[in-house]
């Protein structure tokens, strides 16, 4: 196959670093808030969604990540 302009290529030892990132699971986690809360918004509870949204949403930093990248 031809290479596309853009196109970028992963080592297998780089993803599978990737794959244990902390961030990812958060992201996982994140996703599934979100669900739900779009789940009480279309079932017309929309206080609930609020208040879910406003007080039960996962927190993740990228402080570890920084770290990493400006030691």
């Amino acid at each position: 196959p031809r290479n596309k302009k853009g196109q970028v290529f992963y080592h297998i030892k780089d993803v599978r670093a990737l794959a244990h990132e902390p961030l990812l699971d958060k992201f996982r986690e994140f996703k599934s808030f979100m669900k739900k809360v779009r789940r009480n918004a279309n079932r017309n509870e929309k206080d609930e969604a609020l208040r879910k949204q406003s007080t039960m949403a996962p927190k993740y930093t990228l402080h570890h990540l920084v770290r990493e990248r400006y030691p």
